[in-house]
């Protein structure tokens, strides 16, 4: 029994990758995730398996059982679609609307069970079901969300999920209306807790009151940072 790594697909700075194995059977999604001393590889489920590596000779040593994993999984789940399935298909599907590169996070567990995936202000929640997966966009019409059990329904909930985010990428707030808006007096906060920041006009240039535990400091916002934070929190600048 053997299998070959074929391809790898990242996912954005420490978004992991997705990397296909290989069998007879047909390609099967893995999903790797790189640590600062190791590697981790892991199948869908809990149930089928998770291997941390911390070299290539680990990699070698382990392929026999990955290869086995994948082969058993792939035998018993034969038409089952999971979290990796799904954003490698959206990483295609949504390059054509431009911004930043799409970046994929993942729940912080072994065999993560959700995944958030976002780009400039737009994102999508994924979460591996029993029979499937399920993902949820949020839109000024609010949260909705659809499911797919195989492959088979794989195509229809990626298209489900890019006309979502066309609507998302429709509704965000731009540059040029923050702008108009803060040069006619309206404050932005954004944050929380101990750490926030308040983005306002001073005649001249976007300001920035900095409050951290107490303290507060002020500095000029350049657009790009500001741009950066209408994307991260389009609701607080509409």
């Amino acid at each position: 029994m053997t299998g070959v790594v074929t391809h790898g697909h990242a996912f954005g700075d420490a978004g992991g990758v997705a990397i296909a194995l290989a069998l007879t059977s047909g390609q099967h999604a893995l999903l790797l995730r790189p640590y600062s001393e190791a590697v981790n590889i892991t199948l869908p489920t809990k149930a089928t398996g998770s291997w941390y590596l911390r070299s290539d000779d680990e990699l070698a040593a382990s392929m026999p059982a990955i290869v086995e994993a994948t082969t058993r999984y792939a035998g018993a789940h034969a038409s089952a679609v999971s979290l990796v399935d799904v954003i490698v298909a959206l990483s295609m599907a949504l390059e054509p609307l431009g911004g930043s590169q799409w970046r994929a996070f993942w729940s912080g567990v072994p065999v993560p069970d959700s995944a958030r995936y976002e780009s400039d202000g737009r994102s999508v929640t994924i979460d591996q079901r029993a029979d499937g997966v399920r993902a949820n966009v949020t839109t000024l019409a609010g949260e909705s969300s659809l499911g797919a059990s195989s492959r088979d329904a794989l195509g229809a909930l990626v298209d489900w999920i890019v006309e979502r985010v066309k609507t998302q990428q429709a509704e965000l707030p731009t540059l040029d209306e923050v702008m108009y808006r803060l040069k006619r007096g309206v404050r932005f906060l954004v944050g929380g807790g101990r750490v926030s920041e308040e983005y306002w006009w001073d005649g001249t240039a976007v300001m920035c009151d900095l409050f951290d535990e107490g303290l507060t400091t002020t500095g000029v916002a350049g657009e790009a940072e500001l741009q950066r934070q209408i994307w991260r929190y389009p609701d607080r600048f509409r």
